[in-house]
């Protein structure tokens, strides 16, 4: 089983955080680092993957972002039975 842990913390730009996640997933050369391609490339892994998501401060400049990945991760687990996500910060999980 795979184990990637993302501390939003640790990264000061949006692309800081695309390419931690293209290395620690080997993502193809392709990915587009964006949203969409991430849910493509996440609901796509055939190994099973568990993905610990720690949210920043609600100050940070990649909160807004770092809520909106969370999403995308939560709805390609429900997609892929080989994804598990758990997530620490004050994320709400809506289903609208």
């Amino acid at each position: 089983m795979k184990k990637v842990i993302l501390k939003f913390d640790r990264f000061e730009t949006i692309d800081e955080v695309q390419d931690y996640l293209a290395g620690a997933f080997a993502f193809p050369e392709y990915y587009g680092r964006n949203l969409d391609a991430l849910y493509d490339c996440l609901t796509d892994l055939d190994e099973y993957t568990c993905v610990g998501l720690f949210l920043p401060k609600e100050e940070s400049p990649l909160r807004q972002y770092a809520e909106r990945m969370t999403r995308v991760f939560l709805d390609a687990e429900e997609e892929n039975r080989r994804l598990g996500v758990i997530y620490a910060g004050n994320y709400k999980r809506n289903k609208d």
